[in-house]
């Protein structure tokens, strides 16, 4: 996935690609994608893309939208030798951190609810994806319901355990 990927994708209006740190998709693919996927069928995704081009559909805006979340207060300012200070743009009202911290939270929440979606493609194709261990996928493993974690249980007794 290219920075114009991500634009296209996850912001409503254009953006500098230079707004994207050069090494972020890669950091996010790692922090948020491998674990879905789990280290061998990553890898094995990475190696041989052209085999996965369903699931790849997939994973773009998952990825997409984690990039935008952490992208978005670089946007939102600058860090100079003086400090950090908010960009101000030509015809434009700047927006205050309870915007930037709403439109973060839109952000996280669109990535999640992606990898949701993702999660359930990858268990309804599971057996065409012999890499894959559900078990293994942190969105299979936790639940959140107005703002409580529940951590799912393999016992059919017990669902779920409250994490407060």
């Amino acid at each position: 996935m290219t920075k114009g990927d991500v634009i296209s994708t996850a912001f409503e209006r254009d953006i500098a690609t230079t707004k994207i740190p050069d090494d972020l998709i890669d950091s996010v693919q790692q922090r948020h994608i491998m674990p879905m996927l789990g280290e061998d069928f990553y890898d094995d995704l990475v190696a041989n893309q052209a085999n996965y081009t369903t699931l790849i559909a997939y994973l773009k805006p998952v990825l997409a939208f984690y990039v935008a979340y952490y992208t978005l207060p670089k946007i939102y300012n600058e860090i100079g030798s003086t400090g950090i200070a908010q960009i101000q743009g030509k015809n434009r009202q700047q927006a205050n951190k309870g915007d930037l911290v709403t439109m973060q939270n839109y952000m996280l929440d669109a990535a999640e609810m992606y990898a949701k979606r993702l999660a359930k493609y990858l268990d309804d194709n599971s057996s065409s994806f012999s890499l894959y261990s559900k078990g293994d996928n942190p969105v299979e493993q936790i639940s959140i319901i107005g703002g409580i974690i529940f951590e799912e249980k393999t016992s059919e007794e017990d669902d779920y355990t409250i994490n407060l």
